[in-house]
């Protein structure tokens, strides 16, 4: 039996929830399996689930008749079947869930643990990808409460484990060391610091089918804006994506290249999606994510469509992946 597990109690969990609705539209026989904010298991009529309105802006609530499978997540056991993980966030992205699982020889989809702890934490992909000789951002972890010292006039400030655009700045140097202020205020991570390079936006799948690599979307943002939460799930003006983005067709390869580089690189498994800026002066990795959105607006979904590949397809060869890797 197949269980879509979303929710928890990371800063993603709205887009969690909105990637288990999208899940559950094709693959009707599964079952849903939300992770509440205590890290208690509960079963969910999956019709529920679909009809939950504006899941990026509405916190999904436990109905009265939902089933408690176990108290708390560390509880599964092999007994519970596969779990398929429209999961997100710290909580689920650094590994440590998928080393739990494993340990528990439970079958999931996705990377293990130690891709994900390595893509998840954005210093360790960079220093990754500048061993293959991938560009990457000059910058600087700044460690929680840290005041900022960094020689640059525009910078990207981001933490340095999280995902979904959660904490992002790009702006001015002068204006950033509020905003570092205001996120330590929020938050306990660290952030990660960069200078902020000029260019395109783009973002592209691999899948673990040869591996084969998905057609290349981009990110057309007009002036003073910036593509944050708001812009990917929400709507913001002055924001469109593009899928396939209008590349020069070597400029595209190339692109297509180091996201699959990223991909061996770091270990990932079943499937990643790798973000990248195209400037003046070539390409530049930004990070590499194991559990990427599977929302309707997710990019993802995007790319499948164009390359002809059925979601349900995408869906039932991950699940059959993670069974095959694991017997």
């Amino acid at each position: 039996m197949v269980r879509i597990l979303f929710g928890g109690n990371s800063h993603e969990s709205y887009v969690s929830v909105a990637s288990a609705q999208h899940v559950l539209e094709h693959l009707p026989d599964a079952s849903a399996w939300y992770i509440d904010t205590q890290d208690a298991v509960w079963e969910i009529d999956p019709s529920y689930v679909r009809q939950h309105a504006n899941p990026f802006q509405n916190a999904f609530q436990v109905p009265q008749n939902a089933e408690c499978i176990v108290r708390h997540m560390r509880d599964l056991t092999s007994d519970h079947g596969v779990m398929f993980l429209a999961l997100h966030g710290q909580q689920f992205e650094d590994g440590s869930f998928q080393a739990l699982l494993a340990e528990k020889n439970i079958v999931f989809t996705g990377s293990g643990s130690e891709a994900s702890r390595r893509a998840f934490y954005k210093p360790e992909a960079k220093i990754i990808a500048e061993s293959a000789a991938i560009r990457t951002a000059r910058g600087i972890v700044l460690q929680h409460g840290e005041k900022l010292h960094f020689d640059a006039k525009q910078v990207v400030v981001k933490p340095a484990a999280d995902g979904s655009s959660v904490g992002l700045y790009i702006g001015d140097y002068e204006h950033a060391q509020a905003h570092c202020d205001e996120f330590f205020r929020e938050y306990s991570g660290n952030l990660l610091v960069e200078e902020f390079i000029s260019g395109f936006e783009v973002t592209i799948s691999v899948l673990d089918r040869a591996p084969w690599v998905l057609p290349v979307s981009g990110v057309v943002a007009a002036q003073g804006a910036h593509f944050d939460y708001q812009a990917k799930y929400v709507g913001k003006a002055g924001v469109v994506e593009q899928t396939p983005a209008a590349l020069e067709p070597h400029i595209a390869q190339e692109a297509q290249r180091i996201a699959l580089e990223m991909h061996l690189r770091l270990g990932c498994r079943g499937y990643s999606r790798t973000d990248m800026i195209i400037a003046k002066q070539g390409i530049f990795f930004l990070e590499t994510n194991t559990l990427p959105g599977l929302t309707k607006a997710s990019f993802l979904p995007q790319q499948l469509a164009c390359a002809g590949i059925p979601f349900v397809q995408f869906l039932r060869e991950e699940i059959d992946r993670a069974v095959r890797q694991r017997s």
